[in-house]
């Protein structure tokens, strides 16, 4: 896809800010079947999304967009089958990985998230009025 960034890049820039912002949430974005991606390149962005623990991983598999370089440049070869199957494995890795909250964040699924140990304008149970809940 063109990045202008290594694997190494990125989780270097991971661990910078977390070191800098401890406690911070980090999400991404993904797109699985790219045209031209082999089983190994899907596994590398498998064992990196493994590694960093990110708490939000945005998914999608690949599709054709007109106007785009690759749709004008690549031939989708990547089966919908196989797109399918590397969305949902790493849909269940990343369910695995958020489940176990590392950042001590609360999500209401909204988006709406704070850290544990926030104080809460809403009184002592804002946590039942908001729906918020603790990602274990």
């Amino acid at each position: 896809m063109r990045r202008g960034y290594t694997q190494q890049d990125y989780r270097e820039l991971v661990a910078k800010i977390r070191e800098i912002i401890p406690g911070c949430s980090i999400a991404t974005d993904i797109i699985v079947g790219f045209p031209g991606e082999t089983h190994e390149q899907f596994m590398q962005t498998y064992q990196v999304l493994k590694d960093l623990r990110l708490d939000v991983a945005h998914l999608a598999r690949y599709s054709s967009r007109e106007g785009t370089v690759a749709t004008r440049r690549m031939q989708d070869d990547v089966a919908a089958d196989e797109k399918m199957e590397r969305f949902r494995r790493l849909e269940e890795l990343q369910e695995a990985s958020s489940a176990k909250s590392i950042n001590g964040t609360w999500h209401d699924g909204r988006g709406a998230v704070r850290r544990e140990g926030a104080r809460s304008l809403e009184g002592p149970n804002a946590d039942q009025q908001t729906g918020l809940r603790r990602v274990r």
